[in-house]
């Protein structure tokens, strides 16, 4: 090691100029990765590669859409992908340090998807039975993953105070409530081209993770095996003595770095329990 290189000679002060640099958060990822799929769908016409037509149902071929449209927004509507990312940069940084970038990836993954293929199927043989032509219903937008992030939101804290409209503090479950209250009416009576089925979908998802998200782990993550080392950026060490140590290392992995980087304080009831539930675990496993 040259004397240069020796940390107390480095020079880590800002360097003049932009400084990009890829976002270290899911969040950040994927609000990313919408943006860039918006401008491009802003200067080329990718509408026909990205956005889902009901008569997808019938065409297993492109059935790679049911995921696609889930980045694609109406690029004549930037109000379409600046409330979703809004939302899901407002509710998902708390998310994700509760569940961590993996399976804060495989939730919303998951809702993107159920609310494609549920969305697809039903508005499939809703056109067809009133005689219309399917592949003129049309859906795209993140709006169902980032509904099931808020949902996950709402149930991890729900007391924590939301202004409705900006103006009315109400707790988050009350919020969520309404929410949900709203797309039901909207499916039972639809008064504009809005998915609110999608977004139904996308609570639901999210409530059956919140309850039971950990036993359903192992078949969410055949959804996003590939993208996990994008997600996290490294690989884990942990031990393979059972299943249920492998699946709390990932939780105890990622509570240590919040540890870490925010101090004890910062942790939830559920968070401490998870560690001592890991070290028990390892201690056993180890005897």
């Amino acid at each position: 090691m040259g004397i240069y290189d020796r940390p107390y000679y480095r020079d880590d002060s800002p360097r003049p100029g932009v400084q990009l640099a890829a976002p270290k958060t899911m969040v950040g990822k994927l609000i990313l990765l919408n943006a860039v799929v918006f401008l491009a769908m802003v200067f080329f016409d990718l509408d026909s590669w990205l956005v889902v037509t009901a008569d997808v149902a019938m065409r297993p071929a492109l059935w790679w859409k049911f995921l696609t449209c889930g980045f694609a927004h109406d690029p004549t509507n930037w109000q379409h992908i600046f409330f979703n990312m809004f939302m899901l940069y407002m509710f998902g940084r708390e998310v994700e340090s509760v569940y961590g970038g993996p399976r804060f990836l495989q939730v919303y993954l998951f809702a993107l998807l159920m609310g494609s293929v549920i969305w697809t199927f039903s508005t499939y043989f809703i056109v067809k039975n009133a005689g219309g032509d399917p592949q003129g219903a049309a859906m795209l937008g993140a709006s169902g993953a980032v509904v099931s992030i808020f949902a996950l939101f709402c149930l991890n804290f729900p007391h924590r105070r939301l202004f409705i409209m900006m103006l009315f503090p109400a707790p988050a479950w009350v919020v969520g409530v309404a929410y949900v209250l709203m797309d039901i009416s909207g499916v039972v009576s639809p008064r504009q081209n809005v998915a609110y089925l999608v977004h139904l979908v996308g609570a639901a998802c999210g409530f059956i993770y919140f309850f039971y998200g950990t036993s359903g782990d192992r078949f969410l993550s055949r959804i996003t095996t590939p993208l996990r080392g994008w997600a996290t950026g490294r690989r884990l060490k942990v031990y393979r003595g059972s299943e249920e140590v492998d699946r709390l290392a990932v939780d105890a992995d990622r509570i240590l770095e919040k540890l870490h980087r925010d101090g004890e304080s910062s942790l939830t009831p559920r968070e401490r329990r998870i560690l001592e539930s890991y070290s028990r675990q390892v201690r056993e496993q180890r005897q």
